[in-house]
């Protein structure tokens, strides 16, 4: 696999136009350009069509998962390497979104916790009970206004207004009359 991950990554450089020039070395010798989505960071997970000619089931796997190990530029065709070790080269792929990488910073340790003393971590408690209960009566009379507020604001006529239509009574109704096609021939018996 070294050699096409060594090709993919001189494809990639060849790509980048000299000091001085406005097209690239590939262009130069080829004479056309790459199409500017066709090239995929090399690694990346890609989901392959199985093209095989025999007709499967309807929900039989329809393609195989694995990563990107190289390019075909004649035939703008990607190289996938399969998780079952084989390799396949399709143009129908369909590449799956990379997670993006967690940065860590090392200068900060998040394992760590402060040290408090005990006569602190009680004074912190009683001082969240107070907060507590601030809260919960905050809270209340929030509660109230709220309610004050969305009662001026919904204007629900008293009055009630009597509708005009009338349902009819489904019951009446007939199915409508299926025809087979007994129906439109006089059929023979033998009696």
């Amino acid at each position: 696999m070294w050699h096409d991950v060594v090709k993919s990554c001189c494809l990639m450089l060849n790509q980048i136009p000299k000091k001085g020039c406005t097209e690239s070395p590939w262009t130069m010798v080829h004479g056309k350009d790459i199409p500017p989505n066709f090239l995929k960071p090399l690694g990346m997970t890609a989901a392959v069509l199985n093209m095989n000619r025999i007709k499967g089931k309807k929900f039989d796997v329809k393609g195989q998962e694995g990563l990107l190990v190289g390019f075909n530029v004649p035939l703008l065709s990607y190289r996938i390497l399969l998780r079952t070790g084989g390799t396949v080269e399709s143009k129908h792929v369909r590449f799956l979104k990379m997670p993006e990488p967690t940065v860590i910073d090392s200068r900060q340790d998040n394992n760590r916790e402060p040290e408090i003393d005990e006569s602190e971590s009680m004074i912190q408690e009683e001082c969240h009970d107070e907060a507590v209960d601030d809260e919960n009566v905050s809270d209340h009379d929030c509660d109230e206004e709220i309610a004050q507020m969305l009662k001026s604001r919904d204007p629900t006529p008293e009055s009630s207004v009597q509708s005009t239509r009338v349902l009819r009574d489904r019951s009446t109704l007939k199915p409508p009359v299926r025809f087979g096609f007994h129906h439109y021939y006089e059929p023979n018996t033998f009696e």
